[in-house]
């Protein structure tokens, strides 16, 4: 079930040349189900009539055309930008109204417990694409580098019923959508993502959107799912949007850098730039949205992005210049602090509701108070958050690090360097170090009760996990799952450390209000509510040493990680094992033809009797090879 309700704000704009609305979209309860291909809609609400009383309300007509640029612009920047032409439907036609409308695709619906929906009239169809780009310039300094055209549209009916339960009453918004390609629409839109099927020019979309008027939210919940039975409807988290993309079979813009290309022989010095500039990538993938901050997710990877960088610089220490390296650890550091002091508000109002349900919605005063703090105190992060990503400290930073991985190592490397270490020796080594430290840690979070010593075990998996999965395209598919068991055990951890997190900001919203010469009254609303959470975090830090115990045994344990280093070390020999299948077939190609292969005309290491034998010895088909050992043909 979703938790959903709107509120409209008017808000001044920008320009004085039009007006928008944000939408916010914050408390009512809601389903959304997607239709399966040839469903009888009346025949549903038939059956549905069976059960309770069902009265259309309303009927509309609901035109949409989403544009975007050949590059994707609006996609890059997490945006998405229709045209709507809406008239309601009563018999007859009536008045329709126009209107360019914006939002943010949102990429984690569960958490997002805000939307923004950006909205003005549209003047004239002909001219959508150059309005559209107008106005998310003015409204979010947003820049498209090219036209934005027409790639899909979505045209149906919306009809509205309310229905009347046992314990409820609800509106159910039925949309019977068709959907195409506009003519002459771009070739973007009309080649699949994979390369290999056409896109279809037109498909049919069903949805159900049930939503709770009042009533009990139990006797809800069994509405929508005796409607879900009878339909055979399919719960949906998809926007109209992305259904009409798939129904179409065209490709879905996707942020961030694809993985890297790693083999197991290549060296240290060239992965060490393949990585670091993919988590560089990332980052400039998800700034734009995060700057707009229209949805939290976008900061979220963002962080995350610029931590694994920051993880991999030191886990590539000296394949780079030294002062490079300085300069872009300290400043990676900053800038995760600034991302970091709004992810923690952004997390704090996730847990809100969950704090609420689980301590009580009463006093409902006090409650309100605290989130209007929360809601602040992120707002104010936020403007420092932009002001650093437009200042010339983060550019200087992202061009410093384009320029340090894009350079080319160099040529010569002293003996022994790490940069000539083989990608699969520089994976079992560090691996190897990692597990250590996170067994370690284990051992001393098993006996430490406090918290302290879980959240050192957390952030050691954590290191962990991003160091294995720097190397994830070194792994076969089997190693690589077990390793993503790493992130449920930092999850599972993590929910204590989400406890010390929440006392810290009692704490602090208490010691803030006492710098303001104010002193929050146990026995007031807003302080009871601070004394409720403050308990809560307290008791649930206790046991955290048993709760790591058996959240490492849920892996496996020890063996687990014993297991995990013995695999990855295990590359050094499918490297070596890979190298011989390569040297083979052109030893036998030369022998296959009765010939000896040629000397090699190079100077060759020196090599005991017993290692390389002496020519009279050596089979009359083998050379001998660089590193001393001849190849044996008959192992072809």
């Amino acid at each position: 079930m979703a938790r959903q309700s709107s509120s409209e704000v008017e808000t001044s704009a920008a320009a004085p040349s039009y007006t928008h609305r944000i939408v916010d979209i914050v408390d009512r309860q809601g389903f959304a189900f997607v239709a399966p291909a040839g469903i009888d809609v009346e025949a549903l609400l038939e059956r549905l009539r069976g059960e309770a009383m069902v009265e259309r309300a309303s009927r509309e007509r609901v035109d949409d055309t989403y544009l975007d640029s050949e590059r994707g612009d609006l996609a890059r920047a997490g945006l998405r930008a229709r045209y709507r032409r809406r008239s309601l439907v009563n018999g007859v036609t009536g008045k329709a109204t126009r209107r360019i409308e914006v939002e943010p695709i949102v990429l984690l619906p569960e958490l997002a417990f805000e939307r923004h929906l950006l909205w003005k009239p549209l003047a004239r169809v002909d001219a959508a694409g150059a309005e559209v780009a107008d106005f998310v310039l003015d409204a979010l300094a947003v820049t498209c580098e090219q036209p934005l055209v027409p790639q899909l549209a979505v045209q149906g009916e919306r009809i509205t019923y309310r229905v009347a339960g046992v314990g409820c009453e609800a509106r159910l918004c039925v949309a019977d959508q068709r959907v195409r390609l506009p003519a002459g629409s771009s070739g973007r839109a009309s080649a699949a993502g994979d390369g290999k099927r056409r896109a279809r020019r037109a498909a049919h979309v069903v949805e159900f959107w049930l939503s709770l008027e009042r009533g009990e939210v139990q006797a809800f919940g069994v509405l929508a799912q005796h409607l879900q039975t009878l339909g055979e409807l399919s719960l949906n988290k998809a926007t109209t949007h992305e259904l009409a993309q798939a129904a179409l079979s065209l490709p879905v813009h996707k942020l961030g850098a694809p993985t890297p290309e790693l083999e197991l022989d290549e060296s240290t010095d060239s992965i060490a730039r393949k990585i670091c500039l993919a988590q560089l990538e990332t980052i400039c993938a998800f700034a734009e949205g995060t700057r707009l901050s229209l949805d939290a997710e976008y900061l979220h990877k963002m962080r995350v992005a610029t931590r694994r960088l920051r993880a991999a610089l030191r886990n590539f220490a000296g394949c780079f210049d030294a002062r490079a390296e300085l300069f872009l650890l300290d400043e990676l550091r900053w800038l995760a602090a600034v991302l970091g002091e709004v992810r923690d508000f952004d997390v704090h109002l996730i847990d809100y509701s969950t704090w609420r349900a689980m301590l009580g919605p009463e006093p409902s005063h006090g409650w309100h108070q605290l989130r209007g703090e929360l809601v602040t105190r992120r707002e104010q992060h936020k403007w420092a958050m932009r002001q650093a990503l437009a200042s010339p400290r983060y550019r200087k930073l992202i061009a410093r690090a384009r320029a340090t991985f894009g350079k080319a190592a160099p040529r010569r490397r002293e003996a022994g360097h790490v940069g000539r270490q083989t990608a699969a020796e520089h994976a079992a080594a560090h691996v190897g170090k990692r597990v250590k430290q996170v067994r370690r840690a284990a051992r001393r979070a098993v006996s430490d009760a406090s918290g302290a010593g879980v959240h050192e075990l957390r952030i050691r998996c954590k290191k962990l996990r991003y160091t294995a999965e720097f190397y994830a395209p070194l792994y076969g598919k089997k190693l690589a799952k077990r390793i993503k068991r790493l992130s449920s055990l930092q999850d599972r951890l993590g929910k204590f450390q989400d406890c010390m997190i929440a006392g810290e900001l009692v704490e602090r919203l208490r010691a803030d209000a006492a710098r303001q010469g104010g002193v929050v009254d146990d026995a007031s609303d807003y302080g009871f509510v601070l004394g409720t959470i403050g308990g809560w975090a307290r008791a649930s830090a206790h046991g955290a040493d048993v709760e790591a115990d058996d959240a490492l045994d849920d892996i496996g344990g020890h063996e687990y990680l014993k297991d995990l280093r013995r695999r990855v070390a295990a590359l050094v020999q499918d490297r070596d094992d890979k190298r011989e299948e390569d040297d083979a077939p052109a030893v036998s190609a030369e022998t296959r033809n009765g010939r000896s292969a040629p000397a090699r005309r190079r100077r060759q290491p020196q090599a005991s009797a017993d290692q390389q034998g002496t020519p009279a010895d050596r089979p009359s088909g083998e050379a001998a090879r660089p590193n001393g050992r001849g190849a044996d043909p008959s192992a072809n």
